[in-house]
């Protein structure tokens, strides 16, 4: 009771933390696709204008989709602090469950060799033979025969009560051990989804407040793209010139006959390094050949970074700069 006692009120003071934070400072914990996200980006869709979705593959590893069943990149920092944490519990209990396995195993094997009986067995017999048919020899006779005794003796004994006599834990002693760590592992694991519910409560008392931290995020990863092409020009020309390399004749070999190894065979893209598809775009210049995933050329307007001048893409920026300024309402 005492320490239920002192969680309340840790919860509810990180709950107010929390709340702090979410309304004064909007980019703290913002980088979740919310279903709102998704209606944006769909209406900018029926506009013509740029969309986010789907992401690129550098993007999902900073944002969080909270319907999704799996620990995702942005939560697995947390869940490994958290394991952590643990760490030394679990350390302990495979130390100690190991000794137990050692302590039982050396005093077995020292009870099972230092075993040792001993058998004793003696017999004597004493007689006294008195011949003569005399007086005196049957008086003898009756006097000593008295004397005449036989006995037998036979004695076993071990040290079986000097041995240690081990117990070895059975399986339901291990189970209610191990089951407490079991539990917390597990509850580091969820805690990730514990996070996500934080933030749809939080979401659901204040919508407004959601809604500008939606659209914060949404013109965040806009501006990011749009900067993407001038950041990773020089990126994208030397990505395009591995690709532009002659392949070993053995590549080709291997990609015509040996159809499971096509996917580590086949070019990417450029930008995201995604595998080529009948979908992706190949550069026409001559000596070029860049390829592109579809949704990369699209966010490159339809000009190869690779053959086309600096000042026509910085033209090329200026000209659709409208349309990039253009954010989310």
């Amino acid at each position: 009771m005492a320490c239920m006692g002192n969680f309340q009120p840790l919860s509810t003071l990180r709950s107010f933390s929390y709340m702090d934070r979410y309304n004064g400072d909007i980019r703290f914990d913002n980088i979740y696709i919310s279903t709102y996200f998704c209606q944006i980006d769909e209406r900018r869709r029926k506009l013509g204008r740029r969309t986010l979705l789907p992401l690129r593959k550098a993007e999902k590893k900073t944002v969080i989709f909270p319907y999704g069943p799996t620990i995702q990149a942005s939560e697995m920092r947390n869940v490994v602090r958290e394991l952590m944490g643990t760490l030394p519990v679990l350390l302990l209990l495979l130390v100690l469950c190991g000794l137990d396995w050692a302590l039982y195993s050396t005093f077995d094997t020292i009870r099972h060799h230092s075993f040792l009986q001993y058998s004793f067995h003696s017999s004597h017999r004493l007689e006294v033979k008195v011949g003569g048919d005399s007086m005196l020899a049957r008086l003898l006779r009756k006097t000593v025969g008295a004397l005449n005794t036989s006995s037998e003796t036979m004695v076993e004994s071990n040290n079986m009560p000097c041995l240690p006599q081990p117990v070895c834990l059975n399986a339901r002693a291990y189970l209610r051990t191990g089951l407490p760590v079991g539990l917390l592992v597990c509850l580091c694991l969820l805690q990730a989804f514990g996070y996500r519910l934080r933030r749809v409560i939080a979401a659901f008392y204040f919508p407004k407040r959601e809604k500008k931290r939606v659209l914060f995020l949404y013109n965040e990863l806009l501006r990011k793209r749009a900067a993407f092409t001038k950041l990773r020009r020089a990126a994208i020309i030397r990505q395009a010139r591995q690709q532009r390399a002659p392949r070993h004749h053995l590549t080709d070999i291997l990609h015509h006959r040996c159809p499971l190894l096509r996917p580590w065979l086949r070019r990417r893209c450029v930008v995201c390094q995604a595998p080529e598809t009948p979908e992706s775009y190949v550069c026409l210049t001559p000596d070029c050949e860049a390829v592109y995933c579809r949704s990369c050329w699209d966010d490159m307007r339809q000009r190869c970074p690779v053959c086309t001048p600096r000042e026509e893409l910085s033209s090329s920026a200026c000209s659709d700069s409208n349309d990039d300024a253009t954010y989310a309402e």
